[in-house]
């Protein structure tokens, strides 16, 4: 049976030195990019993943729905 993962995507944002400094630049592409390697995960692996980006300060990007799902991958902004 496949696995299921929650996944507290600022903090993982925030730890991966690439997307750290990629974030500094522009917060949006980062957001982009743990998005495509946490979908390329579950491709991979056939493991569902529930990716949400919550917390004080960060806004939801407005070009993004509140919720939005893609193959095994779940992402919610809060």
């Amino acid at each position: 049976m496949p696995k299921k993962y929650y996944i507290d995507a600022y903090n993982v944002l925030h730890k991966c030195p690439e997307l750290q400094a990629m974030a500094n630049e522009d917060l949006e592409n980062a957001r982009d990019q743990l998005i495509e390697k946490i979908a390329n995960f579950c491709s991979d692996t056939g493991s569902r993943t529930i990716l949400v980006f919550d917390g004080q300060g960060h806004s939801r990007p407005q070009a993004v729905d509140h919720e939005k799902s893609v193959a095994l991958l779940k992402v919610i902004f809060s």
